[in-house]
């Protein structure tokens, strides 16, 4: 969408003025020639206490006769002084200061006038610093502000091992998107696809959730995320291990709690504008990349639980030294250290309630406690950070998150209110939502700039005006129509679980049809559509997206492309596992006009069906097949069967008699054969048409569970000559221990596919 592309640019835009108009300091030797003879003044006493130096003539005049004597060139002299007026916020003139400094100046008095001599006399006159004084200084204060500096140019590095990755993936992306990445399938490619890539993490769960012990599990990476999320703990413990200089000193400035909580404190600040930018919806950088939203929720709990660690031991290293140093009531006292303690409470609770167990059975409360927390936490940090020169960070996360809500906001705006909305329960689990399709801006005037449109394989987050979840946002495939009739419409397919959607399936059944406000489309079609051969595979009520899919994908294919392959292969298939024939009815219509498609090959799985409950349906459909015909056309211009018993019935019947059929060529019967090994203990039905044009649209109905890995092996083949392959891509939509199994026969198979490349594709909405 231009509308969307043009939000995106103006983010780009705000981030890049952000990041120029402001710095992260980088302290250079002017500022520690300043510091060193600012302490080094600091350690006399002069007369009136009372009064600041910058105000008090034998006080300044000092500091400015020690820069004048101890800056080894005439460029730091002016940088030190131009110090002194940011610090005094005046502009001074420094020669009349050093002139009458110099008139009045003692030479060699420094050491009777020190502070912590109890018997010492104020000074009511400039002194000179002594270079051994000056000297101890410049070397506290070399290697203190070092500290910072390397910590600085560490959080520049984590910042840009990010966008390195994310430069690689935009190129492979490209790569994807463009079919030049089917050119690489060879060992090397087939050995990174199958160990590195596609795999789990310990060849156990990816989506589904891995049970530690009662009560808790958690959300494990893939074997790619959890490389790449690996690279970057590396990275971050070398930089708390290295460069840290060496000083003979027990300063208190160059205590080992101070300079890591230095450390901790610089890094901990860079992470946040990575931590709000991975946990964006609005995140521009899945369209680049195509990496999904939930490698990105990975990366952004992976950056923002290390921030944590690091506000933790930043926090805990100062108070620690505030406390050896009796200070610590100054700390709490002040500002900035009020609200870092409140900071790091609010960041805390949030890593707490965050973990899957809690955000899995009380996302209503994680939810509300994460938004109003972030909250609390953006204003700690920011009021922490104001001065300190590191504000910078802060300032481009709250960029992020503001445009982030702003476009959602406009998102909503742009779908429009008030649309015509149809609510329905398809099945006993299934609500389906109808609306009217927006014109989004077009209807301002701006004409196609502004149009409201989806794609294959995208979703919406939909709002529903229930109190106490309006405020909450649910993630659904849109599917569109493509009869005339219906093409200004879209359907969301909502299953029934816990929370809004068991809410929303009540409202339905009272007749009581709440709001619906939509947010979208996220998501981008896969690119699918540069591969030769294309399995799909869904699961229960994810076959909306993979369905759109199918349909493009076969409105795609020409007929010379159907030529060039055998009659026994297929550009397209379809594989849909579903509990039993009742669990599909409510999606029968659409697969029967698509596997009219001759391009499509759809196999239909009931895991919960025998070939004797299958048998049992059909003896309830009465009559011949033919008789079933409907005359109206599907969406490829076919006559499909009303029903999937009919086509059973139409299966077990035609093996006795062959019906008569109306039509001005004779037509003979044709058979779609099947082979058992694809599923374990599978019953099947093998499913006649009575039409040799439409041989390739029958629907294969199965009974029992599939074997995945045996299926998609025999999809892949040996490759022999009498095969149509080449480059594959796989795709699934469906339950998590469906896709987990799915990602881990391909990446077992993908090392032994030598006719092209294999590609795997995942659609799901993550929270």
């Amino acid at each position: 969408m231009i509308f969307y592309n043009q939000s995106i640019f103006l983010l780009v835009v705000l981030c890049q003025s952000i990041f120029t108009s402001a710095y992260v300091p980088v302290f250079g030797e002017n500022v520690i020639i300043y510091k060193s003879c600012y302490s080094a003044m600091n350690e006399l006493t002069f007369g009136k206490h009372n009064l600041t130096y910058c105000s008090y003539p034998p006080m300044i005049g000092t500091l400015i006769v020690c820069i004048n004597d101890h800056s080894p060139n005439e460029k730091l002299r002016k940088q030190a002084l131009a110090y002194v007026d940011k610090t005094c916020k005046s502009n001074t003139d420094h020669q009349e200061i050093y002139n009458n400094a110099t008139e009045y100046l003692d030479s060699n008095g420094y050491f009777n006038y020190l502070a912590n001599d109890t018997n010492a006399s104020p000074s009511y006159s400039p002194m000179t610093i002594p270079v051994s004084i000056f000297s101890e200084w410049h070397e506290v204060y070399s290697c203190f502000y070092q500290n910072y500096n390397r910590s600085s140019y560490y959080g520049y590095a984590i910042i840009s091992y990010w966008f390195l990755c994310l430069i690689i993936a935009m190129v492979f992306n490209f790569f994807q998107r463009t079919g030049l990445i089917n050119k690489f399938y060879g060992p090397v490619s087939r050995w990174i696809q199958s160990k590195l890539i596609m795999p789990t993490l310990f060849n156990t769960s990816h989506k589904k959730p891995l049970t530690i012990f009662t009560g808790f599990s958690v959300m494990l990476p893939a074997r790619l995320e959890f490389l790449t999320i690996m690279g970057y703990f590396i990275l971050h413990i070398v930089f708390l291990s290295i460069g840290w200089s060496q000083v003979d000193s027990n300063h208190p400035k160059l205590s080992t709690e101070r300079m890591l909580a230095a450390r901790t404190g610089v890094l901990a600040v860079a992470h946040f504008p990575l931590m709000f930018l991975f946990a964006g919806k609005n995140n521009f950088l899945s369209s680049l990349t195509g990496i999904p939203y939930d490698s990105f929720l990975h990366f952004h709990r992976a950056t923002a639980r290390v921030m944590a660690i690091d506000s933790l031991i930043h926090a805990v290293c100062y108070i620690h030294q505030t406390s050896v140093t009796s200070t610590w009531t100054n700390l709490v006292t002040m500002k900035f250290g009020a609200f870092g303690i409140l900071a790091l409470v609010a960041c805390w609770i949030m890593v707490f309630f965050s973990g899957y167990s809690i955000r899995a059975r009380m996302y209503e409360i994680f939810l509300v406690v994460h938004i109003v927390l972030a909250v609390v936490f953006v204003v700690g940090a920011w009021r922490h950070t104001a001065g300190l020169g590191y504000q910078e960070y802060t300032y481009t996360a709250v960029a992020l998150w503001v445009f982030d809500r702003l476009l959602r906001v406009l998102r909503i705006i742009q779908f429009g209110f008030g649309h015509n909305t149809q609510f329905d329960i398809v099945s006993e689990d299934t609500v389906r939502i109808v609306i009217d399709k927006p014109n989004g801006f077009a209807g301002l005037g701006w004409g196609k700039f502004g149009q409201w449109d989806i794609t294959a394989g995208q979703y919406c987050y939909c709002y529903f005006s229930f109190p106490g979840y309006f405020y909450q946002s649910h993630p659904f495939t849109a599917t569109t129509f493509s009869s005339s009739s219906q093409q200004n419409r879209i359907a969301f397919y909502v299953k029934r679980k816990t929370g809004v959607t068991d809410k929303l399936y009540q409202a339905v059944a009272a007749k009581k049809f709440p709001k619906v406000f939509v947010e979208g489309p996220y998501g981008s079609t896969p690119p699918i559509f540069q591969y030769k051969n294309n399995l799909l595979i869904a699961g229960g009520n994810g076959i909306p997206g993979p369905f759109s899919q199918a349909v493009k994908l076969s409105n795609s294919i020409t007929s010379m492309e159907m030529e060039e392959c055998s009659k026994t292969s297929r550009n397209v298939q379809l594989l849909w596992i579903s509990q039993s024939l009742e669990s599909v009815k409510w999606f029968e219509k659409q697969i029967l006009s698509l596997a009219a498609s001759p391009t499509v090959k759809v196999v239909l799985c009931l895991t919960q069906e025998t070939k004797e409950s299958l048998e049992f349906s059909r003896s309830k459909t009465p009559g011949s097949p033919i008789s079933a015909v409907q005359s109206t056309s599907s969406l490829y211009g076919m006559t499909p069967f009303t029903t999937l018993s009919d086509k059973i019935n139409a299966t077990n019947e035609s093996s006795s008699s062959t019906p008569a059929i109306s039509s001005e060529n004779e037509k003979t019967k044709s058979q779609i054969e099947c082979n058992d090994s694809d599923f374990e203990g599978s019953e099947y039905t093998k499913v006649f048409r009575d039409d040799e044009d439409i041989l390739d649209s029958a629907v294969i109905v199965r009974a029992g569970r599939p074997n995945i890995h045996d299926f998609i092996g025999e999809y892949l083949g040996d490759g022999d000559d009498d095969s149509c392959y080449g480059s594959v891509s796989i795709s699934s939509c469906g339950p998590a221990a469906m896709c987990d199994s799915i990602r881990q026969s391909i990446s077992s198979q993908v090392i032994h596919y030598k006719k092209g490349r294999v590609d795997y594709f995942e659609e799901s909405q993550a929270w």
